[in-house]
């Protein structure tokens, strides 16, 4: 018994030191019309160890991916039927608050990723200290993927054009 409560403490020990060694908060980024929290590439997400293809993104990648989601954001503006209701998706980039990571794919090609939360619902401090998850029902507002090597913004997710 005694045995068991030493190793159960032990692997708490070890879980917390694991933990701790990949966890790092987001750094603080800003420019025209954005603000939110860049993640390094040490940054664990949702629970997973940093993975090799991560990389931290400067300050020159998150402005370039910004120009290019505001380029291309338009496209995604969709319309919903939800109860016979219409309901409009327009995004409005200044109404979000990011967070970014980046990653480069199995082409070599740097990917940053771009989550938009409502500033209404989530504030920026909220966002500092991890990735936030979205399960059904989140204030998650848009999930992009921005090419930077082909200017390329694709929708991480695509949400149903109907909804029972």
């Amino acid at each position: 018994m005694k045995k068991d409560i030493q190793s159960f403490i032990l692997f708490i020990l070890f879980q917390t030191i694991v933990c701790f060694s990949f966890a790092q908060t987001g750094r603080y980024v800003f420019g025209k019309n954005y603000e939110g929290y860049s993640f390094p590439k040490e940054h664990e997400i949702w629970g997973f160890p940093p993975a090799p293809d991560r990389y931290t993104l400067s300050d020159e990648e998150i402005e370039e991916a910004e120009i290019i989601l505001k380029k291309n954001i338009k496209k995604f503006n969709q319309v919903f039927i939800y109860h016979d209701k219409k309901i409009l998706i327009r995004y409005r980039l200044k109404k979000y608050n990011r967070q970014y990571y980046g990653y480069v794919n199995d082409k070599g090609e740097r990917i940053v990723v771009i989550f938009l939360w409502l500033k209404k619902h989530c504030t920026i401090k909220e966002l500092s200290d991890d990735i936030l998850m979205s399960l059904g029902g989140s204030l998650l507002e848009g999930a992009f993927n921005v090419n930077l090597e082909t200017k390329e913004l694709i929708r991480s997710y695509d949400l149903s054009k109907k909804v029972v």
